[in-house]
């Protein structure tokens, strides 16, 4: 598939298409076990790196 000529000519508009794994010691955004996130602790975070955000955890892990 041909690369168009806007991000051929402007590299830092690439996307990569393929988001980072998570570290396997826990959570991509608080490091939190994943298996001791709730329903919102786990939207929050998967919203947190989807969106490369740096904001607080929310997780009731403790």
């Amino acid at each position: 598939m041909p690369t168009s000529v806007a991000t051929a000519d402007r590299p830092e508009l690439r996307v990569d298409p393929v988001p980072a794994p998570a570290p396997a010691s826990g959570c991509g955004a608080c490091g939190h076990p994943e298996a001791g996130h709730d329903a919102v602790g786990l939207r929050w975070c998967r919203a947190t790196v989807d969106s490369a955000l740096d904001r607080a955890c929310v997780c009731q892990v403790g």
